[in-house]
C-alpha cells in the first residue's frame, strides 16, 4: 500500500503582498540583503538588474514586475541554483520578505488561479497554503529567458 499524501519540503517566497511562489529546498543558495545591483541596458523590466555573487554576474528577476508590471527596487534577493542542458547555473529572485521553510502535501494540489495563470510559462503546478494559491516555480523556464549573454555590456 502506498501513501497517497506524499510530503515535499519547499521554500515559500512572497514576491508581492499576499502573492507567493515556492521553490525546492535544494535550489536556495543564499539571501543577500541590500544587494549591489548593476543595471543591464535594453533588458526586460522584470530582469533589469544583475548582481555580483561569488565572482559571477547573475541575473535578478523581479516576479512582481513580471506578473503585475509594478517596478520595484530589490532590497533583498534570494540566490538560487537551477540546471539547464546538464549544467548548473545561478540567478536571483527579488524578495519582499525572507523565505519560509514549509512542507507541501500532495493533497494540497489545486488548479491554477488567474494570478498563477499569468505566470503559466514559468509554473510547474500550484497548491494551497494558508488559504493562498502558491505557484511552484520552474526556475529553468524563468531564467533561461533572462540569461545574461557573454556579449552583455555593463
Amino acid at each position: 500500500m502506498t501513501n497517497s499524501n506524499q510530503v515535499s519540503n519547499a521554500w515559500l517566497i512572497e514576491y508581492a503582498k499576499d502573492e507567493f511562489v515556492a521553490i525546492a529546498t535544494h535550489a536556495m543558495q543564499e539571501i543577500i540583503i541590500s544587494p549591489d545591483l548593476v543595471e543591464i541596458p535594453l533588458s526586460p523590466d522584470y530582469c533589469r538588474y544583475a548582481c555580483w555573487w561569488k565572482n559571477n554576474l547573475i541575473p535578478v528577476c523581479n516576479l512582481s514586475t513580471l506578473v503585475f508590471g509594478n517596478a520595484t527596487v530589490s532590497k533583498q534577493i534570494l540566490v538560487v541554483k537551477y540546471w539547464y542542458n546538464n549544467e548548473t547555473f545561478f540567478a536571483a529572485i527579488d524578495l519582499l520578505k525572507p523565505p519560509i521553510f514549509i512542507q507541501v502535501y500532495d493533497s494540497s494540489y489545486c488548479e491554477q488561479t488567474e494570478d498563477v495563470k499569468l505566470m503559466h510559462h514559468i509554473v510547474l503546478s500550484a497548491f494551497i497554503y494558508n488559504q493562498h494559491t502558491v505557484a511552484i516555480l520552474n526556475l529553468q523556464a524563468l531564467f533561461t529567458q533572462c540569461e545574461l549573454s557573454s556579449d552583455t555590456v555593463i
